[in-house]
């Protein structure tokens, strides 16, 4: 399966724009050779020798690369903080139900137990919102990996690895450990909020194919 269509399955339906504009790129590639002044359409068609290179279009085309992971790495820091404001929240609510249940009286037990679920509930939602997150990160992340490596190997070329090793490896939304560290915390509540029970809380946060959420 190609990338660009693995993406479309993968991709978070309502974020769609937000992904890396994978096919944009690979065409612009394309337009950067120039084989007998005829523009090629398919890697095929590079051959060793016969192939100039328009400057002017790689150029612009590491100009768009480099617009592109801007945008995508400003987007993945705003659901980022989104998601550490949720979870101090949710931790709010944890401490006021577990602070209430040292007074708590038996005819107050059912609004207990109702909140205590609507609260499991809810820390599940975020958790798979976590992993939506998560796995936004990792297909912009092979997007530009592999849109990198294929601008290398038809232009012959090392400045996508450059690229790669500049910008996107080194960056932010690369770098940062706030998701799987979220992940982490969100695993020990619901376990603890499931009495200790750590088979019964992953089956409850076990997340589905993400893909079915396109559907």
């Amino acid at each position: 399966m190609k990338f660009s269509e693995h993406l479309s399955l993968q991709l978070t339906p309502e974020w769609r724009s937000k992904y890396i504009r994978y096919q944009f790129l690979k065409e612009m590639i394309y337009r950067i050779i120039i084989k007998n002044n005829t523009l090629i359409s398919s890697i095929d068609d590079v051959q060793p020798d016969g192939v100039n290179i328009d400057i002017e279009l790689e150029e612009e085309f590491f100009k768009e690369i480099c617009t592109q992971f801007e945008e995508v790495q400003l987007f993945y820091k705003s659901q980022e903080f989104k998601l550490n404001s949720r979870l101090t929240e949710l931790n709010h609510q944890l401490a006021v139900l577990e602070k209430s249940t040292k007074t708590e009286s038996n005819s107050r037990y059912r609004s207990f137990s109702r909140q205590k679920n609507d609260l499991k509930f809810a820390y599940k939602e975020f958790y798979l919102n976590l992993v939506i997150l998560q796995n936004f990160r990792v297909l912009n992340q092979t997007g530009f990996r592999k849109i990198a490596k294929k601008h290398d190997k038809v232009i012959k070329s090392g400045r996508g690895q450059e690229f790669m090793t500049n910008s996107v490896n080194s960056s932010y939304m690369i770098s940062s450990r706030e998701i799987p560290e979220m992940i982490d915390k969100t695993e020990e509540v619901v376990i603890r909020l499931e009495e200790g029970n750590r088979k019964k809380a992953m089956n409850a946060l076990r997340v589905p194919p993400l893909r079915d959420f396109g559907k």
